[in-house]
């Protein structure tokens, strides 16, 4: 899918700003002369693609446009709370869901063999949603 902005562009443009921060840096610290700072689109856009390639690998799927949250990483999403506000989770490490669930005092689920790795969390959330990806498996 091709975004209707010129993020190639732009990422790149970033790229290229922190190698000349580094290679200014590098002039500072140890002297010398100037260093060549070589940035390509594609490499900037694939820098970003995140968990596209380790979702391919695990789960033999590409990415689709439609999903809403981060393949892996359970819980990743937008919630409804009680009150009709909204709020953003992202338990991005075993680590990190382990303190929300005692946060939320479901140390219950902090301990659950099942719920002890992103990939597990992930494979749960995809039997509760249906979810079977672009070749049918679960």
């Amino acid at each position: 899918m091709r975004p209707n902005l010129s993020i190639g562009d732009a990422l790149a443009a970033l790229h290229g700003v922190i190698g000349v921060l580094m290679a200014l840096r590098h002039r500072e610290a140890n002297g010398g002369k100037g260093q060549v700072v070589d940035v390509a689109l594609y490499e900037a856009v694939f820098n970003m693609m995140e968990g596209a390639l380790p979702e391919y690998d695990v789960f033999k799927e590409f990415a689709r446009t439609h999903r809403e949250h981060l393949t892996g990483i359970v819980p990743s999403n937008t919630y409804l709370t009680r009150d009709a506000q909204h709020v953003v989770i992202g338990a991005n490490a075993d680590s990190i869901f382990k303190r929300l669930m005692n946060v939320m005092e479901r140390a219950d689920l902090a301990e659950d063999p099942r719920c002890r790795t992103m990939l597990a969390g992930e494979a749960r959330r995809r039997a509760r949603s249906g979810d079977r990806g672009v070749d049918g498996k679960t």
